[in-house]
C-alpha cells in the first residue's frame, strides 16, 4: 500500500506499477476520484510513465479487511501523527511500514 501520492509517492507508484507489483492507493478525497478515472501520469528525469491503478481509497475506513505486507508513508512531514493514528486501525503484526520522508521528527510522529 502507498499513503501519499505527492512528487516523492507518484515516482514511487510509478516505478512499482512499471515492474506490475499490486498497490492499493490513499489519496485525498479530492484526488482520489480523478486518479480511480485517468490513472497516473509521471514525467521527470527517470523518463515519462503512465499508469491505471488497482485500488483507490480515499482513506483506512474502505480496507479494514485487508492486510498489508508493506505499507509506503509519503505524506508531508506534517500529516505523519494523523496518519500513523489511521494506520494503527489497519496494521497487523506481520505489516512492515516504510516512512519515506524527508523533515525531522517523522519517526517519533509515527512510533
Amino acid at each position: 500500500m502507498l499513503f501519499g501520492l505527492g512528487a516523492l509517492g507518484l515516482f514511487i507508484l510509478a516505478y512499482l506499477k512499471n515492474r506490475d507489483i499490486w498497490l492499493l492507493v490513499i489519496a485525498r478525497n479530492s484526488k482520489a476520484e480523478q486518479i480511480r478515472k485517468n490513472g497516473i501520469k509521471v514525467c521527470g528525469i527517470w523518463g515519462k510513465h503512465e499508469t491505471k491503478l488497482d485500488y483507490v481509497v480515499s482513506g483506512t475506513e474502505d480496507i479494514q479487511d485487508i492486510s498489508f505486507d508493506l505499507i509506503i508513508v509519503t505524506v508531508k512531514s506534517f500529516a505523519t501523527e494523523d496518519v500513523a493514528s489511521q494506520l494503527t486501525k489497519i496494521l497487523s503484526p506481520e505489516t512492515y511500514v516504510f516512512l519515506a520522508q524527508n523533515g525531522y521528527g517523522n519517526f517519533e510522529f509515527a512510533g
